[in-house]
């Protein structure tokens, strides 16, 4: 797969917000987006996707949340804007996002 490839990634229970921008943004045309869809978006774990930005070159927008047809589950999907290259090296080494995350 060829780097800064892709226009659009989508990522369901794959892992935490940092996690996931760190694996997308090399796939990632500048301009190109990540939508994230999560079951439970704490506040933390958005503040820590907010503090990886600069480094990633991306840029989150606020999520939009939901309730299913349930009327109690809770979803958000994250819309996040790759802005420019990043400011380290991707991708690190296999597993390393998921065991070191950078937030």
């Amino acid at each position: 797969m060829a780097p800064e490839q892709f226009a659009v990634a989508t990522a369901r229970a794959l892992g935490s917000l940092p996690v996931l921008m760190e694996l997308a943004a090399p796939l990632l045309q500048v301009g190109g987006l990540l939508v994230a869809y999560k079951a439970r978006l704490s506040e933390e774990e958005w503040q820590s996707a907010v503090s990886v930005e600069t480094v990633l070159g991306m840029k989150t927008q606020e999520p939009r949340t939901f309730l299913l047809s349930d009327g109690t589950s809770q979803r958000s999907i994250v819309r996040i804007v790759k802005q420019a290259e990043s400011k380290i090296s991707l991708p690190r080494r296999v597993g390393k996002a998921q065991k070191r995350p950078l937030a």
